[in-house]
């Protein structure tokens, strides 16, 4: 907690026209109190909101001119004028006055409902896309294997069969029905290239012939997964609303003097609502491919690998739907400035024959801000659920392309094919 109580006094002594002196000049206060920023936020270079307490005024202490005419002898000089606060709030902060403070704010948090900017249509949309079009690649080269059109299966893979060896050359869709019968003899492929000779159980072996091509996309969803867990974060969301009363002028001084001035009695709520934090690299824990021996797993590995991006995401989507915590900073600001503009036209000060007395030309000013605020957990206002893009989102979309990964995984062979020995 730090404290500061400062004064800057910058009047100088003059002479009034009776032989007495005043103060004139400037003078400037500040008392507050604050809490400390953290070794951390003073690090990172930022102000947190903190229970803070205060008043700073300026006040420029003037004078006014005064004339005398006594037995027809003039004396003319200047008179010290102190500043006054001059501005007044009509009437005090009621349970009205409230009521519209919130009212304003939950008509925010309202329309904060339809908020769709967030992980899936932000930064991340694009990173989930990505996801989702690798995963649509490997299903679609997965259909294509089922129907024993290898060739198709590394078109859409990115690769052509120049790539491999002759020891794992593609043969054809006839030669691999022949397979299924009996064991592979060294025979002329269309690409003019020798198959090598050996006997495959099932569509799965196929597949793993192929891992050179599909095993570069799996690299490219786990650097993506990397990538999610460093940009997805709880959302957040700041929301104001305040409400104030505008001061007006107070009664004349001495019924002399003519002032103008504005201020305001006002409070604000500042609302930062976020969700709720969560471990979500505990769902995006995939194993890195480049670490595993494709030789030594079964197949199902492959559509096993993609849970954790499906479960990611299914608790990304229920925790955007769950109640959001909240900071609510209460803010209360009187303020105001004023000055003295002259003396009220029928105003005269009182004097009698053969004395008569004349005041003008009044010079004098003040400016202040007194300043409360606190910070609280709750506030009777109905919380806003952050709520996913709906239709065809990304999220959707990357569901979508798990799902058929699973789905021609477990479902095996197409029907009326068989490959045993």
């Amino acid at each position: 907690m730090t404290t500061i109580n400062t004064t800057v006094d910058q009047r100088v002594t003059k002479l009034k026209w009776d032989g007495t002196s005043y103060l004139y000049g400037l003078l400037t206060t500040r008392n507050t109190t604050g809490a400390d920023r953290t070794p951390a936020d003073k690090l990172a270079g930022i102000w947190p909101d903190h229970p803070y307490s205060g008043t700073r005024s300026t006040q420029f202490w003037g004078d006014y001119g005064i004339k005398i005419v006594s037995f027809g002898v003039t004396t003319v000089g200047r008179e010290g004028k102190s500043p006054g606060t001059y501005m007044t709030v009509p009437r005090a902060w009621d349970a009205n006055d409230e009521i519209k403070l919130l009212g304003r704010l939950a008509d925010k948090y309202r329309n904060g409902a339809q908020w769709n900017a967030g992980i899936f249509i932000g930064e991340l949309g694009k990173t989930v896309d990505t996801v989702a079009f690798r995963a649509r690649q490997i299903g679609r080269a997965l259909i294509a294997v089922k129907r024993l059109d290898l060739l198709t299966a590394l078109k859409v893979l990115g690769s052509t069969p120049q790539q491999f060896t002759a020891a794992t050359a593609i043969p054809t869709r006839k030669e691999l029905r022949v397979l299924g019968r009996k064991s592979l003899v060294p025979m002329t492929s269309r690409q003019g290239k020798l198959v090598e000779k050996k006997s495959y159980t099932n569509w799965f072996e196929l597949w793993l012939e192929l891992r050179y091509a599909w095993r570069p996309l799996l690299k490219d969803v786990f650097d993506l997964s990397e990538s999610i867990q460093q940009l997805d974060v709880p959302r957040k969301r700041v929301v104001r609303a305040s409400f104030h009363i505008k001061k007006v002028l107070a009664n004349p001084i001495l019924g002399a003097f003519n002032a103008s001035g504005e201020g305001r009695y006002t409070k604000r709520i500042k609302a930062i609502i976020s969700e709720k934090p969560f471990s979500f690299p505990e769902y995006l824990g995939l194993t890195n491919p480049e670490s595993i021996a494709w030789e030594l797993v079964p197949f199902s590995f492959v559509a096993d690998w993609f849970i954790p991006i499906g479960n990611y995401l299914e608790t990304r989507h229920v925790l955007s739907e769950m109640p959001l915590d909240g900071t609510y900073v209460r803010t209360t600001c009187d303020w105001y400035r004023s000055q003295l503009t002259g003396m009220w036209p029928s105003y005269r000060p009182d004097s009698s024959p053969p004395n008569e007395l004349y005041y003008y030309d009044p010079i004098s000013w003040s400016r202040s801000m007194t300043i409360a605020r606190t910070l609280h957990s709750s506030l009777p206002v109905p919380l806003p659920v952050f709520r996913n893009p709906a239709g065809n989102s990304p999220r959707s979309r990357a569901l979508d392309a798990l799902a058929l990964i699973t789905q021609v995984v477990k479902g095996g062979a197409l029907p009326g094919i068989s490959f045993k020995r």
